[in-house]
């Protein structure tokens, strides 16, 4: 997904219109699962409802695609898919904050938690504070493909503002996650219905 994504973006088509066309695909797929299987056990639109699927809408599409292809679009395909492992971790801090997650340091798994959050965090902000030297591993015009024309910045600012919407990228798919949590309308049974709503939000 994310070799692809790049080079779309790297031909010119805008990050935005990317996620348009992402969400029109996601509704027409996902539709008639929607339609079909959960017609009768769909709750009636409310505002508290209205109002549950537009967050859930802007913390997945702006914080979470929108940032993360942004920037995508200024490191590489291959940073943003290392970064974006860091979602897990963010996950599991915004779960403690909000007390979904029970902290027992005592307990041998929740001990594991805390170290690879620490190592999982520790490594993303690495990567996004520290851009080594580039490695070319052939002298040939083939080795330049689908690389980003930032990539040979000496300050670095394109990469560290790319690693920054990233690591803003992963901090709305956590808070999609916690949310899904939260709202009332995330059920087994509506989840499709739940998808259609905020791919439809999300393309107007």
């Amino acid at each position: 997904m994310y070799l692809i994504t790049m080079d779309a973006l790297n031909k010119g088509m805008s990050h935005y219109v990317f996620v348009v066309y992402r969400n029109v695909i996601a509704t027409i797929a996902l539709g008639p699962f929607a339609f079909f299987l959960e017609r009768k056990v769909r709750p009636k639109m409310t505002v508290r409802i209205f109002s549950e699927i537009m967050a859930v809408a802007f913390v997945e599409i702006i914080l979470d695609q929108c940032f993360t292809f942004l920037g995508m679009k200024y490191t590489s395909a291959s940073f943003a898919s290392a970064v974006m492992n860091s979602v897990p971790s963010i996950t599991f801090v915004l779960a403690i904050i909000f007390r979904l997650e029970s902290m027992n340091l005592k307990e041998l798994g929740c001990l594991a938690k805390v170290i690879g959050t620490a190592v999982s965090l520790g490594g993303a902000f690495l990567m996004a504070l520290y851009k080594g030297p580039v490695v070319n591993i052939a002298d040939s015009s083939a080795s330049h493909v689908g690389r980003p024309d930032n990539v040979n910045d000496p300050s670095g600012s394109h990469w560290l503002i790319g690693a920054c919407f990233l690591l803003i990228g992963c901090a709305g798919f956590s808070a999609f996650y916690i949310l899904q949590v939260s709202l009332s309308t995330c059920t087994i049974l509506t989840c499709h219905s739940l998808a259609v709503k905020c791919c439809f939000i999300n393309q107007i």
